[in-house]
């Protein structure tokens, strides 16, 4: 069960300790608390439910995408990143334009409430793909193999996350654009998504937010 459907019964010892009176009524955990004691102690985010945080399997949020209002938006999408991503499937596109776009519970572990059932939008994903072939010199095989094992970097803007990862890159870890860039996102393609980085606050500090964590390099 997600955090906020438990009881206070069974909160954390240091939960338990927070008075009555500030206890949201649903229970809930403000997301200042959340953030301050981690996701050890509290591992699920805490945005609100909707379709996308429900249990449907991928199947279905395929399907719902399909047949839904953003069947056209999201038929656009697909048919854009089988063309620029050679050799990736359709099946394996149309999961990848899903959690590129916050649908499906699993697309949460990542996007955490800042992107909930978006509607797809081509040009987001087609600056992305672009992105990853001029700036990261990935051939259309490898831009598939990427998209494959990090479906969300369809959907993340260029200007505000991806290339803000890849400067990071270059200033904390010295691999500037090259060979060497490329080689990290081969090996470790999550990077691209990482935009907190939990060592630089000080020693004890989590956002909870590990998916999205340079300490993860």
């Amino acid at each position: 069960l997600a955090f906020a459907e438990r009881s206070p019964a069974t909160w954390h010892p240091l939960l338990r300790r927070i008075p009555r009176a500030v206890w949201p009524a649903e229970p809930r955990v403000p997301t200042k608390l959340w953030l301050s004691v981690g996701a050890d102690i509290c591992p699920s985010p805490p945005f609100a439910r909707t379709e996308a945080t429900t249990s449907a399997s991928e199947a279905e949020v395929v399907e719902a995408l399909r047949s839904g209002a953003h069947a056209d938006a999201f038929a656009a999408c697909v048919a854009r990143t089988t063309e620029l991503a050679a050799g990736l499937e359709e099946a394996v596109a149309q999961k990848a334009i899903a959690r590129g776009f916050g649908w499906g519970r699993r697309s949460q572990a990542f996007w955490r409430g800042e992107k909930v059932d978006a509607e797809p939008d081509a040009l987001t994903v087609e600056a992305a793909i672009k992105f990853l072939e001029e700036e990261c010199a990935l051939t259309a095989e490898n831009i598939a193999d990427v998209i494959e094992r990090f479906p969300e970097v369809v959907g993340c803007s260029v200007e505000d996350q991806l290339q803000a990862a890849v400067d990071h890159l270059a200033k904390t870890s010295f691999i500037p654009k090259g060979k060497f860039r490329t080689k990290t996102v081969l090996r470790k393609p999550e990077f691209l998504g990482y935009n907190i980085d939990c060592t630089a606050v000080g020693s004890g500090s989590c956002a909870g937010e590990c998916n999205r964590c340079w300490v993860r390099l």
